[in-house]
């Protein structure tokens, strides 16, 4: 759901090139809607016909990492992907400063909901699998408040979705009514067939029940003792 975004090849070289000596990089995460109303056919359709929110509210980059990176080996990168923290659990005090790239030369395109059943299928299957590790979102968290929507049965329409993507990772104090904002036609994706991927699945429960497997597997491995070691 991230796709680079540049004027040219040449272009996103230059803007790399230019990143301070052992400085990491941030680009500009851009957040981009489909036309819920109309759902596409396929994944490539659907982020070309998307639109940019006019400006975001989330404040969030996305790193480009350099490579001095494998010479600092307490160094990790954040969850998210939204910078690289020194050390695991240092605190803000002991970042390093990011190079922040010009939005026009090299930024990240980012659709986090292409399709009513994508967005059903993400959001549940991220749920669960916090719950697993212990890792549970808050509730106020936006993705939290949607799964509740969900299982609860609550109509999932286009002003729905519409409002979930405009607030994506955006506060509860800070969310704006999504019918007021305008977007902006600012194309990313360059014109091409898909060759290999599927349809876009018309029902969501297939893939959190694998999802659901997967994680149910896992518990019963390690569960189950480890074989005495031989003589």
């Amino acid at each position: 759901d991230e796709f680079i975004k540049a004027p040219s090849r040449t272009e996103m070289e230059r803007a790399l090139a230019a990143i301070p000596p052992r400085t990491h990089a941030l680009m500009t995460w851009h957040t981009y809607l489909p036309d819920f109303e109309t759902p596409s056919a396929n994944t490539a359709e659907a982020a070309r016909s998307a639109r940019r929110l006019p400006e975001e509210r989330h404040h969030h980059g996305k790193v480009v990492v350099a490579r001095h990176f494998t010479t600092t080996p307490r160094a990790v990168i954040a969850g998210g992907n939204h910078g690289v923290v020194p050390w695991n659990g240092a605190k803000n005090e002991d970042f390093e400063p990011h190079h922040v790239l010009a939005a026009g030369d090299l930024a990240l395109a980012h659709l986090p909901f292409r399709s009513a059943p994508q967005f059903v299928a993400k959001t549940v299957v991220k749920r669960i699998a916090r719950i697993a590790a212990g890792r549970d979102w808050s509730e106020q968290f936006d993705r939290r408040e949607a799964y509740d929507r969900i299982v609860t049965d609550g109509p999932l329409d286009a002003a729905f979705f519409r409002a979930s993507a405009v607030n994506f990772n955006v506060a509860a104090a800070h969310r704006v009514d999504a019918a007021s904002v305008t977007l902006v036609v600012d194309r990313f994706l360059a014109d091409f067939d898909l060759r290999y991927t599927p349809a876009e699945p018309a029902d969501p429960l297939p893939l959190v029940l694998a999802a659901i497997e997967q994680l149910a597997a896992l518990e019963a491995r390690a569960r189950t003792p480890a074989p005495p070691a031989a003589a």
